[in-house]
């Protein structure tokens, strides 16, 4: 084949390339609603606004988040599984009660159980830390006690060994852990520094942690370390797993585990995002210092699993000023606001009614009394885009085909160019017939 047909083979190749593209329907996009509490007051009027946006799309035929599938995937974010502090509460108490009752191997397994359970707990709050520091003195002092006249103190029986681990693991999470002499044995303070002295070995390790926003107080194991950015030196930390989570007033992050090593790996925790889930609206609450911004938007789309997110909420008015529904449209895969509106809520209009208003002018009506209007900085503030030109990928061969015309209607048609040659395509959508025509500048079709 001469490099006039093989010029022609790509071009059809191409063509017809782009003719299946343009057949192809569009998935339906989804949409996701999500009121924003920017006064931290309970965001009734923007929660009303949020269930009439979602039947207004539903009424209009796209694919929306239900209340309740809006709430699920925030809820499950936050919460990591653990039971109420309450239940650890009582079965240490159960545990007392088996001791009193002389049931030492019954106290002795309640201990077992409740501190794995607390050291496997997902969501560690600095209460619930506090009690397994409880539980794992109270169990080695019982393992002791188990140990009989062959433990001293110096982990000679299973017992004593199993003792030892627990007080490794208190001295890491509380490194000055000092209990009182008069509620333990003299055998229990020689297995104490035995563990201090064997934890020492394992050698120490620092720590770097920065939080978006910044300042935010960095919680190990549920003491408090120092605020973000931070930074603990390569002695800091005895080596090992912690629970480290971050907060700023109420807001707090997922706890997560860390690994401290020999050298420290920085570590960013986005409070900007976890702080901010409300499940219980279902909404957005945003964290002090820091913004619902399209990095948190385009993570809580992720989230939800949504194509489109959807922000509104209600800003006060100023000097008199009627307060104003606010929205904005947020196309999750291209992180950015596509548009963004109010609605004045004046006085005898329904919120339903500035809700369609609003919903509409998002969607690209720009009729109405719907304005475009810069957010609260609280809100989506305004990025500065970097402008930049798209360029076209080349094709092998001599020349780039480059598409310059695709039109929509009863029969779709795309033109491509490549060098002396031109390709055009015709399709039918209803019946899926397309026609290739393949011409010369020079005139051979």
């Amino acid at each position: 084949m001469g490099p006039g047909g093989t010029c022609r083979g790509l071009v059809a190749a191409v063509a017809l390339l782009a003719a299946q593209l343009i057949a192809a329907p569009a998935a339906a996009e989804r949409y996701a609603v999500v009121a924003v509490d920017t006064a931290n007051d309970g965001a009734a009027p923007a929660l009303s606004a949020a269930r009439a946006a979602r039947e207004r799309l539903r009424a209009s035929g796209a694919d929306v988040l239900d209340e309740e599938a809006t709430r699920a995937p925030l809820r499950e974010h936050l919460s990591r599984g653990g039971a109420p502090l309450s239940t650890y509460q009582g079965r240490l108490a159960q545990s007392e009660a088996a001791l009193a009752a002389l049931e030492q191997d019954k106290a002795v397994q309640i201990l077992e159980t409740l501190v794995t359970d607390l050291v496997s707990d997902q969501e560690p709050t600095v209460e619930k830390l506090q009690l397994l520091e409880q539980a794992r003195l109270r169990l080695a002092t019982r393992l002791i006690g188990l140990g009989g006249k062959r433990e001293t103190g110096r982990s000679e029986t299973p017992e004593g060994k199993r003792a030892h681990k627990l007080l490794v693991d208190a001295l890491r999470t509380h490194p000055t852990l000092a209990p009182s002499k008069d509620e333990y044995p003299a055998r229990f303070f020689t297995l104490l520094d035995g563990a201090r002295t064997a934890l020492d070995a394992q050698g120490r390790g620092g720590l770097h942690v920065d939080s978006r926003p910044r300042g935010a107080t960095v919680l190990l194991d549920g003491r408090d370390v120092g605020r973000t950015p931070l930074v603990l030196g390569p002695d800091a930390l005895s080596l090992g797993e912690y629970r480290l989570w971050v907060s700023i007033g109420a807001a707090r992050s997922v706890p997560m585990r860390v690994l401290v090593e020999p050298e420290a790996k920085p570590l960013l925790v986005d409070l900007a995002f976890d702080g901010a889930l409300w499940p219980e609206g279902p909404g957005l609450r945003p964290v002090e210092g820091a913004s619902i911004d399209e990095d948190v938007a385009k993570t809580v789309g992720g989230v939800l699993g949504a194509d489109v997110l959807l922000l509104i909420g209600v800003s006060e008015g100023a000097g008199g000023d009627a307060p104003s529904l606010w929205g904005a449209a947020f196309t999750v895969a291209r992180a950015q606001a596509a548009r963004r509106g109010a609605v004045p809520l004046v006085a005898g209009v329904a919120v339903e009614d500035a809700t369609a208003e609003l919903v509409r002018y998002l969607a690209g009506d720009d009729g109405g009394d719907a304005r475009a209007r810069e957010l609260q900085r609280t809100v989506l503030p305004q990025k500065d885009q970097a402008s930049g030109a798209v360029g076209a990928a080349e094709v092998a061969g001599e020349f780039p085909w480059v598409a310059v015309g695709v039109i929509g209607g009863g029969v779709a048609a795309a033109l491509l160019v490549g060098g002396a040659v031109v390709a055009a395509v015709a399709l039918t959508p209803e019946t899926g017939a397309y026609t290739v025509t393949i011409t010369d500048i020079g005139g051979v079709e």
